[in-house]
């Protein structure tokens, strides 16, 4: 039950009017179906392969990456996944065009949330979903599906287009699953890096995600045990 109190749903729903236009926000989930659907997708792809089990040239995904590269792969692909699936799951009647765009809209307002946590942690290590969280904006502004421009009000906003969004996820997931699998290494830094701290970083607009979305307040909470 954790963020569905009226007082959190406000919030939430105002951070992704910080960074996404009108049009997206239509598709903003009212209740937590969606992000119970992407949540289920993603644990569910972690089970799928490559996974901690496959070996390349009798080595672990960890022996070959580095465990720190390993850990942002593991989440890159889950959560790619998790959205490979949405429309796989919507060509075969399961899911509807609504739900399917408030998945969408829920899973890249996700990204921001932990882009606005920064990229490593105070001890210098990679944040996984974070930096997944990079990669996927970045691939998906570098394809055209997001667009960063300036709204009615004169601000800049990301827009989404949705027709597009399924081929950009789809060579996403091709090529992390690919990656993966052959162990290439090279390509794996060159994909992590290239959104998170080279050229493509400017595509994901990091500061302004952070600028616009660390000035909330983050929820603590306290826990009673009831005997």
């Amino acid at each position: 039950n954790l963020y569905e109190d009226p007082d959190s749903k406000k919030t939430a729903r105002l951070k992704a009017g910080e960074m996404f236009d009108a049009a997206v926000l239509k598709n903003y989930p009212s209740d937590k179906e969606a992000g119970l659907v992407g949540t289920i997708l993603h644990e569910a792809t972690h089970n799928l392969g490559p996974h901690s089990d496959s070996r390349i040239n009798g080595k672990t995904a960890a022996e070959v990456f580095g465990g720190r590269i390993e850990g942002v792969l593991e989440e890159l692909k889950a959560q790619t996944g998790a959205l490979f699936y949405i429309e796989l799951l919507h060509r075969k009647g399961l899911l509807s065009d609504h739900l399917v765009n408030e998945i969408y809209t829920h899973e890249l307002v996700w990204c921001m949330g932990h882009i606005s946590n920064g990229m490593t942690t105070d001890g210098g290590s990679p944040k996984p979903y974070s930096q997944l969280s990079a990669v996927q904006i970045g691939s998906f502004a570098k394809a055209g599906v997001l667009e960063w421009k300036p709204g009615p009000d004169g601000i800049e906003r990301f827009s989404v287009d949705y027709t597009k969004l399924p081929a950009a996820i789809e060579a996403l997931m091709k090529e992390v699953v690919r990656i993966k699998a052959t162990g290439d290494v090279a390509a794996a830094k060159a994909l992590i890096d290239g959104f998170v701290s080279g050229d493509e970083s400017a595509l994901v607009r990091m500061a302004k995600v952070q600028e616009r979305l660390r000035k909330y307040p983050k929820e603590s909470y306290s826990y009673t045990a009831l005997y």
